[in-house]
């Protein structure tokens, strides 16, 4: 079980409202505050995609374990430094990509695995997002944040 002890953002005013809105106990105006204490043991990581290595590689050399939203970061050298340094730390870096867990995902691998079916040759799936519909200003499409429609798994 986890428990949500705080929330940070750039702004201690915004993390304050997050605090209040959600019944947060603490609030913090930097992440660096956050990953200082000691009391937290798991971060979020919720920032912008380009972001997403830099405050996991903090947090866990910070001692903290991290789930990553998806995508788990920009690139694969950055995929790299992650996992490096989740060895060397001990710490657990997750990505945030809820599909694995789901009980419908489990459901669907008991009929592949049962082969009442027959054997599954190819499966495809399809993503639309409606033209117009995501604000040009959205972070999730700014490719120096590392957004874009291949990276926004909504």
């Amino acid at each position: 079980m986890a428990t949500i002890v705080a929330i940070a953002s750039r702004e201690l005013s915004k993390a304050q409202d997050g605090a209040k809105k959600f019944g947060i106990p603490k609030a913090y105006g930097t992440y660096e505050e956050m990953l200082d204490d000691p009391e937290i043991d798991a971060i979020y990581i919720s920032v912008p995609n380009g972001l997403h290595a830099e405050w996991a590689i903090k947090s866990m050399k910070a001692g903290k374990r991290v789930l990553i939203e998806k995508p788990l970061c920009a690139n694969v050298d950055e995929a790299k430094a992650i996992f490096e340094v989740a060895q060397q730390t001990g710490r657990v870096a997750l990505e945030a990509f809820h599909w694995q867990f789901h009980p419908a995902a489990h459901v669907v691998k008991s009929y592949v695995d049962s082969g009442k079916y027959g054997k599954v040759l190819k499966t495809s799936a399809r993503m639309v997002t409606p033209k117009n519909s995501m604000p040009s200003w959205d972070i999730r499409w700014k490719y120096d944040l590392a957004g874009g429609a291949t990276m926004d798994e909504t």
